[in-house]
Parts: structure tokens; C-alpha cells; sequence
């Protein structure tokens, strides 16, 4: 099976001051894979691993890529211009309605 080309820097979510770019992918896997480990003693490492998978989708965005560039290049930006944090909350609202059983609600929304 062909490989297929993923640059990691496609959507940065941290660049370091040397230069060095994480992209929001393995930034994410890392954050899972720290939530799973952290709440594998409550038993809740499923849970916690996809909330660290989708807890920065919102980065996955031009408008973020073009903040995080600017950002780490000394240009002038406003912290917070660009709300990156409710995307994937406001995916699973949209995606798993949950009008009529409680116990899905709580589910999603944790």
C-alpha cells in the first residue's frame, strides 16, 4: 500500500522559538495518549483518549495556521483572535443530538 504524504507542519499548533513545529496531529495523539494514561485508573481512558484526540480540531483552521505563523515570526497578533477551542464541542452537539435519553446527553457532554 502507497504511503500517503501528510506534512506534519500542514497545521501547526505550537512552534517553539527555535523554529520547531508541532503539528496540531501529533500534538493531539500526545494529549491522548497523556488523558488516557491519567484516567486509566477510573477507568475512563477511552473517554479521555478522545477528548484529547478533538481537543484542538478548531486549530485545523487557515485562520489559526496564518495566527500561529504570525505569532511565532514576532508580528503583532491578539491573543484569542481566533477561538479555536469549541469546535469539537460544538461538533458532537451537532453530530449526536441526544433530545430524548439522558444518559447519551451526559455522555456527549462529557
Amino acid at each position: 500500500m502507497q504511503e500517503i504524504y501528510r506534512p506534519q507542519s500542514c497545521f501547526p499548533s505550537h512552534i517553539r522559538e527555535d523554529g520547531q513545529i508541532q503539528s496540531v496531529e501529533q500534538h493531539c495523539c500526545e494529549t491522548a495518549g497523556f488523558a488516557s494514561e491519567t484516567l486509566k485508573a477510573v477507568d475512563l481512558q477511552s473517554l479521555a483518549f478522545l477528548a484529547g484526540l478533538l481537543h484542538d480540531a478548531g486549530k485545523m483552521t487557515n485562520s489559526f495556521r496564518e495566527y500561529i505563523i504570525n505569532a511565532a515570526a514576532g508580528k503583532p497578533v491578539r491573543r484569542g483572535s481566533v477561538n479555536h477551542t469549541f469546535a469539537a464541542v460544538q461538533y458532537f452537539l451537532k453530530a449526536f443530538p441526544c433530545k430524548n435519553n439522558i444518559y447519551a446527553q451526559l455522555t456527549r457532554e462529557l
